[in-house]
């Protein structure tokens, strides 16, 4: 649903970047006052968070300007197939092992994806007579 009011805004001249600014600093204001009131607990874990901040923002800014310019199917798909990426990720780099938790992502990540593919009819096994 978030890319029909983007879609809107950049119909209306508010063009991807700074539509997504606008969009990011509103949502600042409340983040930055929790930070605010937890600065000591969070300094602990200054260069951590500097590469969240950065490497997640880019993902939200990039993942917001494909929804603005590009096909809502093909980038949901992504979407929602990214978390059987960290899980391939997870277990390929870092040697972790997948659990149940990992198994039970993958397929809801499948499954959504499924769904989307179908226009929300699932994949029924039809026979025919």
């Amino acid at each position: 649903m978030l890319w029909w009011p983007l879609r809107y805004f950049h119909g209306a001249g508010l063009h991807g970047a700074w539509l997504i600014f606008i969009v990011y600093l509103l949502l600042a204001l409340p983040a930055g006052l929790w930070s605010w009131r937890r600065r000591h607990e969070l300094q602990q874990h200054g260069r951590t968070l500097v590469g969240l901040l950065l490497l997640g923002g880019w993902t939200n800014v990039a993942f917001m300007l494909a929804l603005v310019h590009g096909e809502v199917i093909r980038i949901l798909l992504l979407f929602y197939l990214s978390p059987v990426w960290a899980i391939f990720s997870a277990r390929i780099f870092l040697k972790e092992a997948i659990g149940w938790r990992g198994v039970l992502a993958a397929l809801l990540a499948v499954g959504g994806s499924a769904l989307v593919v179908s226009n929300g009819r699932g994949f029924l096994l039809r026979t025919s007579i």
